[in-house]
């Protein structure tokens, strides 16, 4: 399990120095996030290139990008289209660029909700591997701050490498109650630490 927890400012340069994708420099924050944390799962060998490559692909989240919606809007009051603006807003849209990215051949589900968003991707994921759909899924979630929240607040994701070793057997199907309020990234990690499916390998910035 690979988690990751950068204030927005460290977020641009850290995308830079470690990913290295030089048709990506105008990608929004969620998607930066994303492909900072699968550069950083290859780094410390939890996954290779070509199970990368292969996996299937279940993420969850609130809303999808904050900060690009709003700057949708603000286009909008001013008079001004901003069709980028929009489409990098769109939940799917981290995938879709960890996809050209690293040449991803797997299937790829995104799932938008409440708190649980997280918690119903891991299981997702582990009904993928149990179908015989896929032998390595990747599960987890994202939260991104809105562009108001200032440079300080945390862009954070967390990342689970499930496979049919290690799915987390039938606990991973059991009802979990999710605080209102509880941010997606929280309540995963409360998840897997309450039924002893992953131990987190934080990945810090710089």
């Amino acid at each position: 399990m690979l988690e990751v927890d950068d204030p927005v400012a460290a977020l641009g340069p850290c995308y830079a120095r470690e990913v290295r994708w030089a048709q990506g420099f105008r990608v929004n924050a969620d998607s930066r996030l994303l492909l900072l944390g699968l550069r950083r799962l290859l780094a410390r060998r939890i996954v290779c290139e070509a199970e990368l490559r292969t996996a299937a692909f279940v993420l969850g989240c609130r809303l999808g990008a904050m900060d690009s919606y709003e700057r949708f809007d603000d286009g909008l009051v001013q008079g001004r289209v901003a069709p980028l603006a929009f489409a990098y807003a769109l939940p799917s849209m981290p995938l879709a660029c960890a996809s050209v990215c690293h040449s991803l051949r797997g299937l790829t589900y995104t799932l938008t909700g409440e708190g649980d968003a997280g918690i119903r991707a891991l299981r997702q994921a582990a009904t993928l591997i149990a179908s015989g759909a896929t032998d390595v899924a990747v599960a987890g979630c994202w939260e991104t701050p809105s562009a108001t929240a200032g440079s300080s607040a945390s862009c954070r994701l967390l990342l689970v490498v499930v496979d049919a070793a290690g799915a987390g057997g039938p606990s991973i199907l059991l009802d979990e109650d999710v605080a209102a309020g509880q941010d997606t990234v929280a309540a995963l990690k409360h998840f897997l630490a309450h039924h002893g499916i992953a131990s987190a390998e934080k990945a810090a910035h710089g």
